[in-house]
Order: C-alpha cells, then structure tokens, then sequence
C-alpha cells in the first residue's frame, strides 16, 4: 500500500448507473434487444448500390 494513495474516485453519474443496473438487472438485455429493433439491420447491398448510384 502506498503511502500517497489516494481513495479511488466514482463520480455521480458512474453512481447512478451503476445504482440503475443493480435496481433493474435486465436493463442491459433490454437495451441490446431495443438497439437491434431499431439499428442492427442487414444491408441489402443491391438496393444501397442502386441508392448510390
């Protein structure tokens, strides 16, 4: 142990979340099942050709 250390620092936003996914545990399983719905999509390379063209 040193000498000069320092207690390790959480801010309050790392507390909150970290709060939230303790209250809630199927938080993060939520959010990946939203991101796909909304963003993880297959590219139709046809149509983004056609789009670009």
């Amino acid at each position: 142990m040193s000498f000069f250390r320092r207690p390790d620092y959480t801010s309050e936003a790392t507390q909150f979340i970290e709060q939230l996914k303790a209250d809630k545990p199927t938080l993060e399983a939520e959010q990946r099942a939203g991101r796909a719905l909304l963003w993880d999509k297959n590219l139709n390379r046809a149509d983004q050709a056609d789009f670009l063209d």
